[in-house]
């Protein structure tokens, strides 16, 4: 899915609980990545003792999405890297809906010209369904519009109902 060349990428991930499960599948998007990458998760959507318990990988990181340092402090991070992926789970699972809980990390892709790819766990069949890379466009309303429309079918999913 990742061009060779592709050095740095933002992947948004959804639907996330961040269970155990949604952990296995960042650390499978972690090993079929040619880059190095990291886990970035929102601090409030993840309960204390599951925290403790994903803390102790040193891949992931908790960082508050809604605060207005945390986006810059990731900008930081691409820029000390030469080659980074970050995956992020910027959409709230609990409701039937694909919501954002920030959209600060679209701005983050757009100022920074950092490809976005889109990952998503398909339940019924037991996959992870890549969505090929873009640019953020001129339009932040309609790409975070595309990007809510491309996770819709995967929270209709029975296990989120």
């Amino acid at each position: 899915m990742l061009p060779k060349k592709l050095a740095k990428v933002l992947f948004v991930a959804a639907p996330c609980e961040h269970s155990f499960l949604e952990f296995l599948v960042s650390m499978a998007v972690l090993k079929i990545t040619n880059v190095p990458a990291k886990i970035i998760l929102d601090k409030q959507a993840v309960r204390p003792w599951k925290r403790w318990f994903l803390v102790q990988f040193k891949e992931i990181q908790f960082m508050d999405y809604n605060a207005t340092n945390t986006w810059t402090k990731i900008a930081q991070q691409y820029k000390n890297h030469e080659r980074l992926a970050l995956i992020i789970c910027p959409l709230k699972a609990n409701h039937g809906q694909s919501q954002f809980v920030s959209d600060q990390w679209y701005y983050l892709c757009k100022e920074q010209r950092l490809p976005i790819a889109m990952i998503a766990i398909d339940e019924q069949k037991r996959v992870l369904r890549f969505h090929g890379h873009f640019l953020a466009g001129k339009s932040a309303e309609r790409d975070l519009n595309f990007i809510q429309a491309y996770f819709k079918p995967f929270f209709d999913s029975p296990i989120f109902r």
